[in-house]
Order: C-alpha cells, then sequence, then structure tokens
C-alpha cells in the first residue's frame, strides 16, 4: 500500500498535523472506537477527520489507521530543516538548541537513573521532605509540588532559611539549581548539615561548588542558559525548559512507583482526567 500520508504531509496545516500524532498516541482499542468519540475528545467535529482523509488521499477510516500505524515517525521531517536553521530563523534556531538541551539532559538522566530511582525510594520512606530553591528553580519546586502533594502532604517547599531541624525527625531535602553557587543557598547547606538525620540531595548543572561538595548526592542535568551565554547574544532562553523536562521525567518516575496509592487520590484523578478531556479545545 502506498504511503500516502508522508507524501501528502506539506498539505496538512498544524492542526491536522497534530490530530495525526495525537491519533498515533492513542491505544488500539481508542483507535477502532466511534469516530465521533475521537472527534469529540480531540475537540473537533466528525468533519474536521474527513476533510483531513480528502486531504491526504485516504479513502477510509480503516486505511487511515493503517498507515498511520506503519509510519514509526509521521511529523519529524521537519524538524531536521528546524534543527539546520541558523540565527536567523529565531524560532528555528531557539528550538534547535532546546531540543540539544532536551538530548543531552535525557542521556545524561538516562545514565543516571538508577541514582532517580534510589531517590524515589528514600522519598517514600523519609516522614519530611523538603524542597528548596531560589528564582527559576523556586518556580520550577511549585511545579513539582503541584504533583508531589498528592503522594506525601507533609511535603513543602522554601525559597529561604524557615525550615526547621534537630527536632528528631529524619529529613529529606531536595534542591533544585542549575548553578549551585549561590550566598543564599550556601547558608541553606550550612543549616542542613547542623542536623545529623537529614539527608540532601542536589539537581544541578554545576557539580564543583561548596554546595555541590557539602550534599549526599548530586543528579546532573545539562543547562541551557550556558549556549546562552556562548552563542546566543541575540536570543534569550527561560531556565524553566530545562527543569519542565528534569520534573516531566522525576514526576513520570514518581507515578509509576506511587500509581496503586496516586490512583487512590480524587484530586489527583479529576486533574489529570481534566487535561485528558480538555487538552485539545
Amino acid at each position: 500500500m502506498e504511503n500516502k500520508l508522508v507524501l501528502n504531509l506539506d498539505k496538512l496545516n498544524f492542526k491536522e498535523k497534530d490530530f495525526i500524532d495525537f491519533f498515533k498516541n492513542q491505544s488500539p482499542e481508542k483507535q477502532i472506537g466511534k469516530i465521533k468519540d475521537i472527534a469529540s475528545t480531540f475537540g473537533v467535529g466528525i468533519s474536521f477527520i474527513y476533510t483531513l482523509l480528502k486531504k491526504i488521499n485516504v479513502e477510509s477510516f480503516k486505511e487511515f489507521i493503517y498507515l498511520v500505524n506503519q509510519q514509526p515517525v509521521l511529523l519529524k521531517d521537519g524538524i531536521n530543516s528546524i534543527i539546520n536553521s541558523n540565527e536567523q530563523d529565531k524560532i528555528g534556531f531557539l528550538f534547535k538548541i532546546f531540543f540539544e538541551s532536551c538530548f543531552t539532559n535525557s542521556k545524561l538522566l538516562k545514565e543516571q537513573e538508577e541514582k532517580i530511582k534510589k531517590l524515589i525510594v528514600d522519598m517514600s520512606k523519609y516522614p519530611i521532605i523538603n524542597g528548596v530553591g531560589f528564582g527559576h528553580s523556586y518556580i520550577a519546586l511549585e511545579d513539582f509540588y503541584a504533583f508531589y502533594k498528592n503522594v506525601n502532604n507533609k511535603f513543602k517547599i522554601f525559597n529561604n532559611l524557615n525550615f526547621s531541624i534537630n527536632d528528631g525527625i529524619r529529613k529529606l531535602f531536595i534542591i533544585y539549581s542549575l548553578r549551585s553557587k549561590n550566598t543564599r543557598l550556601s547558608n541553606v547547606i550550612k543549616k542542613i548539615k547542623k542536623d545529623s538525620q537529614a539527608k540532601i540531595v542536589l539537581f544541578t548543572s554545576n557539580n564543583d561548588t561548596y554546595v555541590a561538595n557539602a550534599v549526599d548526592d548530586v543528579i546532573m542535568v545539562n543547562n541551557i542558559m550556558r549556549e546562552q551565554d556562548a552563542e546566543l547574544k541575540n536570543n534569550l532562553f527561560s531556565p524553566l525548559i530545562v527543569w519542565g523536562f528534569v520534573n516531566s521525567i522525576f514526576k513520570t518516575f514518581i507515578f509509576n512507583y506511587e500509581k496503586e496509592k496516586l490512583m487512590k487520590v480524587s484530586a489527583f484523578k479529576m486533574e489529570n482526567e481534566s487535561w485528558e478531556r480538555n487538552s485539545y479545545f
């Protein structure tokens, strides 16, 4: 059978391409379900799907299902051209650096997968877990907190020294800091180190600092902001690009470890069901 989807890819607009990616990621059971249910989940009418089939010269929805699932990569052809963008193409060039940073982080975190899993096991054992960060790192911890509070409602985050120590309760501190070169952070470490029962795990891109050398364990991440200093003098990045990727992996690992507990938390289930229902409207 001729691979019509790839041949007609240039004819599709963004939303149509988005639908194909969306459809490819559905389970086989959902793919063979009623077209109106698929359309409703994506947030379009049935006519959108039939117009798409006509546009790519596919005669039936059954044929569409077959063609979609024959392709390991449907919509990535355009990525190569974006990755090869020069600095004059601002959007393409920024995506190129973003893509390279995520790729580097995926390799880094894969190499440290056992260390991350060990941290998650420790998190299930410590009665008190505190997150500490400043600036963008604190914003990243807020994102992580919104998820992890469903696992441990005693989890707290700080951007100051207002946490307690030496109260006889074992504590695990998770610190986010890309540079780990911060006077406030150094003061945090000095305070925590006064508690012999406290353990500190640092997520950072810099393991050659007082902070990195003072903690119990370090998980290395790639700092996209280094690229800005090195070559992107006319472009700006957000450190949250790094933390968003790291949090996605961290939360996914925790979800799979704590799945039984999380699936009993109604607020967590409702939020995620809401994302699924409303993402395409």
